[in-house]
């Protein structure tokens, strides 16, 4: 059985044994080559031991996470965030089609993040533009201005959220059309996408469609809107007037 070497960078030192305990105790497959208690030392361990994971806490005296990713110039472990911290550190995180594990680490939980690790190994998939992404999304003020991961056949695309016009479900697929007029096909549900998009800008209002009220053109009393790039959207009857007054708002 191929093992997976592992580290651990956080500076609680109750996260740092209680993962210890549960890496050994269920995934025998994982190899805990060190347990480090700030950035200086997760540095120091990931040049000598060349990870294939690494679990980072976000937030630590002196140097965050993030701060520290962006000391390595070729990133060639996963990084599965630890983090206690906020709705906006997540959402950021999210955005970024990053994995998260909230503290206390339920082991259901991490063992539903290697198995993702496992599968994005399989496929290759690099993780650098999400970390890059993910930085850029932690220091804009506003989860407006959030880039979005949108994974495609092609590659992953980082839009800004703020440039979707709308979203149109395809069965497991999900149709994005952008304000310049671009349209990106996505290999993820639009349940998906609804979930993370800003409620206050976004608004669900069919099973087939998401909409960025900003370009929303005209609404008609036939359950219709009318947007910037003169697509006509079905709203559901029942989503009717809770749609017009978040439009209105």
């Amino acid at each position: 059985m191929h093992q997976f070497k592992v580290i651990v960078i956080d500076d609680d030192e109750f996260i740092r044994i209680s993962m210890k305990d549960t890496l050994e105790s269920f995934f025998p497959n994982l190899h805990l080559t060190a347990l480090c208690s700030n950035p200086a030392e997760g540095l120091k361990a990931i040049e000598k031991h060349e990870p294939d994971i690494v679990f980072l806490d976000i937030e630590m005296p002196g140097c965050s996470g993030f701060d520290m990713l962006q000391q390595i110039e070729n990133i060639g472990f996963e990084t599965i965030f630890i983090t206690a911290h906020g709705h906006y550190a997540i959402k950021a995180i999210r955005y970024s089609a990053l994995d998260f594990l909230l503290k206390p680490i339920d082991a259901a939980e991490l063992k539903n993040a290697i198995e993702r690790f496992k599968e994005k190994r399989k496929k290759a998939i690099t993780q650098k533009p999400g970390i890059e992404n993910f930085v850029h999304n932690l220091r804009v003020k506003n989860p407006a201005d959030f880039k979005l991961a949108i994974a495609t056949i092609e590659g992953t695309h980082f839009i800004p959220a703020q440039d979707i016009l709308r979203l149109e479900a395809d069965g497991s697929y999900t149709k994005f059309f952008l304000i310049k007029g671009k349209n990106i096909m996505a290999s993820r549900t639009m349940k998906d996408f609804a979930d993370l998009l800003d409620e206050t800008q976004f608004i669900r209002v069919h099973k087939s469609h998401v909409i960025n009220k900003r370009f929303v053109k005209s609404m008609h009393g036939n359950h219709l809107l009318v947007m910037e790039d003169n697509a006509v959207v079905e709203v559901s009857r029942r989503r009717w007037d809770e749609v017009k007054e978040r439009i209105r708002m």
